[in-house]
């Protein structure tokens, strides 16, 4: 039987601006008896693919990025993408700008622009079409008050809390339906999907598949969980005796 497991990223894999050698030797282990591992996080290619392959050097079968957006696997090769349509980029971007003050990045497949207040849009002023788009608050608070504004200003959009971040993404795109489009692809029942994670984006992962909160997480993240651990090698453990 194989498994997926798909962790988060940010408070889940890395803590402490570390991956731990436990957990390395753990993704190693699960990946030696023949399971999947990857990351799902609302980094974006530009931002995630770079980080883990190249800085973090840890071995992955997969990445789902962008919030669910995106799906590659282990070499960088897209193999899904689930892009924001008829939305103005510029709209967008000028809205999150004003309503936070802070920089705001639009994400395309492989590439992504950058903003800051005062900057000039022309160069997206025609793009409608696009993977993904963040913003940073300057308190968890007032973030989940900007996602609220920015759902109910624009059509198409899914705004999704990450602490004091917002991943932006089409309707009906999260981590669980990137999940479920790397289910497909990879031809593995989705009972036997794993997920790890610590905030409020990956809520909607953690109800759909076994799910396993770490206990530095926000409590919707752990009560949204069918179990609580401190790092990402116990649900690692947890998968391999439960496969005995």
């Amino acid at each position: 039987m194989k498994y997926i497991l798909a962790t988060d990223y940010d408070g889940t894999l890395r803590q402490g601006g570390e991956i731990s050698k436990e957990n390395r030797i753990c993704i190693d282990k699960f990946r030696a008896e023949g399971h999947l591992f990857g990351v799902v996080s609302g980094r974006d290619f530009v931002y995630g693919y770079e980080q883990f392959k190249e800085k973090d050097s840890f071995p992955f079968d997969f990445v789902i990025m962008s919030g669910g957006a995106t799906v590659c696997d282990g070499n960088g090769n897209i193999l899904f993408a689930k892009p924001i349509k008829n939305v103005p980029a510029d709209r967008l971007v000028a809205r999150s700008l004003e309503l936070t003050g802070n920089p705001c990045g639009i994400s395309f497949e492989k590439t992504r622009l950058d903003f800051r207040p005062g900057d000039n849009l022309d160069n997206i002023k025609n793009v409608t079409e696009f993977i993904s788009s963040n913003v940073l608050c300057d308190t968890e608070e007032y973030a989940a008050r900007v996602c609220e504004n920015l759902k109910s200003e624009f059509d198409g959009i899914n705004p999704t809390q990450n602490g004091r971040c917002i991943d932006i993404t089409a309707v009906g795109v999260g981590k669980a339906s990137g999940i479920a489009t790397l289910a497909q692809i990879m031809k593995v029942d989705e009972e036997n999907i794993w997920t790890a994670g610590d905030n409020y984006n990956d809520i909607d992962m953690l109800l759909k598949y076994h799910g396993c909160a770490m206990e530095s997480g926000v409590d919707a993240a752990k009560k949204a969980a069918g179990c609580t651990c401190n790092a990402v090698a116990d649900v690692i453990k947890m998968i391999l005796n439960v496969r005995r």
